[in-house]
């Protein structure tokens, strides 16, 4: 939530309006996602193609 917040509201990242894996699974077969169209967060299965990654490096 804090990246829609704090970089895609804000026009910052080049990010597009679609989804984005979070590093956070929920199950074997779905992650959580970030839906950069509204912000909110969601689980999707792993296969569905379309979901975008954005490594980010935690200091």
């Amino acid at each position: 939530m804090l990246l829609y917040t704090n970089l895609h509201s804000e026009n910052i990242g080049n990010f597009n309006d679609s989804f984005y894996w979070s590093s956070s699974e929920t199950t074997i077969s779905s992650v959580k996602c970030i839906n950069f169209i509204n912000g909110e967060i969601t689980m999707l299965e792993k296969n569905l193609a379309g979901v975008r990654t954005r490594p980010i490096h935690y200091f």
